[in-house]
């Protein structure tokens, strides 16, 4: 509600909403290409489990992102330990097939 000249200014609850989405949740709209097929996936999953497409896709996204965050440290730690040992990328696979053959 807005006040204006000492009269109440009733918004309405889409307006309301609208405002909270821009300002407070501070996110940005984008263009997206989805193909038809995956778009239909997306929205049978997003009724499914009674929440937004643009949520589901958020968690996907973030998901991914969490993951590949994580697989930046486990290449992190293997490269620190190349190192270490004096290991160098060529010599990987070698190590590695040795290894699952027992030798």
């Amino acid at each position: 509600m807005i006040r204006l000249n000492g009269n109440l200014d009733f918004l309405t609850l889409d307006k309301i909403i609208q405002y909270l989405y821009i300002c407070c949740m501070q996110t940005q709209t984008i263009n997206l290409s989805i193909p038809k097929p995956l778009l239909t996936m997306i929205s049978r999953q997003a009724k499914a489990e009674a929440r937004t497409k643009s949520g589901l896709i958020q968690e996907a996204v973030r998901g991914y992102l969490n993951r590949q965050s994580a697989w930046q440290k486990v290449f992190a730690v293997g490269r620190r330990q190349a190192k270490k040992l004096n290991i160098k990328p060529w010599q990987l696979e070698k190590i590695i097939d040795d290894y699952r053959q027992g030798k």
